[in-house]
């Protein structure tokens, strides 16, 4: 991976290129979704399961779309910036062994609704994930992305701001009445990031910090214990957006989940939508 950014103190930013090599052990179902900026840590890169920074999916009532390819577009500069015109052009899918190949639409179905209910019963989800689990090894099902025609175009504008923030635009114009809500997903390695910290005070780690849990403090932040290496949002990044909201998540799953980050959520009629994720180093990481 080619670094497009230095942040300083070991930290850049870069984008995955064709002939990457998959880091052993980190091919994921999203492994063939198109990432975005990804951080790297000495040259070691740290996005495992998550789709990197300013990422769009695009959702049509419960079915979200996902981007399977893009066309990238350096410019020097100064200021430097790279633009990452996303093509949406995927869907999540149940697929397996043959003799159940009958069930694979309503299971499909069935996962657009236990997601629905994962996300809004945080109590429930333990249950829920134990139970999707069972019934993934029973059937011999596991997830993949198909492509489909695509829906549409989001560019996504990366340039460095003041003290080694990355600011994110992206363009959501044009996008079709079918779109009912977009996301804008910001995850890394949940291997790495493990500590999730709130502007308020509150510190989660591990399977406290939850899935999918709304952002209500001014900021919050990721960290990586063992490093010190952390990205950083804001809830509330853009006053031409007042509907956003701003989530945060870590979900582990085996070989099938591995990310932790956060995702703005807003109103398909939204223009455009700009933030900045900041990072830094803690000088006493374990």
């Amino acid at each position: 991976m080619r670094p497009l950014f230095h942040l300083g103190d070991g930290l850049a930013l870069g984008l995955t290129e064709p002939g990457d090599e998959v880091a052993p052990g980190a091919l994921y179902p999203t492994s063939g979704l198109q990432k975005g900026l990804l951080l790297l840590d000495d040259g070691r890169e740290l996005g495992r399961e998550g789709v990197g920074f300013g990422v769009p999916v695009l959702k049509r009532g419960a079915r979200a779309v996902f981007a399977g390819a893009a066309d990238v577009s350096v410019h020097p500069g100064p200021p430097a910036t790279v633009t990452v015109d996303y093509v949406l052009d995927r869907v999540e899918r149940l697929g397996g062994r043959r003799r159940s190949i009958l069930l694979h639409r309503p299971l499909d179905w069935a996962r657009e609704a236990f997601a629905l209910l994962y996300r809004r019963a945080p109590p429930l989800r333990r249950a829920l994930l134990a139970g999707s689990n069972g019934v993934r090894w029973l059937l011999r099902v596991h997830t993949h992305f198909e492509p489909v025609a695509p829906i549409a175009h989001v560019a996504v504008t990366y340039s460095l701001g003041p003290a080694g923030a990355l600011r994110v635009r992206a363009d959501l114009g044009g996008l079709p009445p079918s779109v009912t809500e977009v996301v804008l997903m910001n995850e890394l390695g949940a291997e790495y990031f493990d500590r999730c910290v709130s502007a308020g005070g509150e510190t989660a780690t591990g399977s406290t910090v939850g899935a999918w849990n709304r952002v209500r403090e001014e900021w919050c932040r990721f960290e990586c214990s063992g490093t010190g290496a952390s990205f950083e949002l804001d809830r509330d990044p853009d006053a031409r957006a007042p509907d956003a909201q701003l989530y945060r998540g870590r979900e582990v799953a085996g070989s099938r989940l591995g990310w932790a980050g956060f995702g703005y959520t807003l109103s398909p009629e939204s223009d455009a939508f700009s933030y900045e994720v900041r990072f830094a180093r803690r000088t006493d990481a374990s």
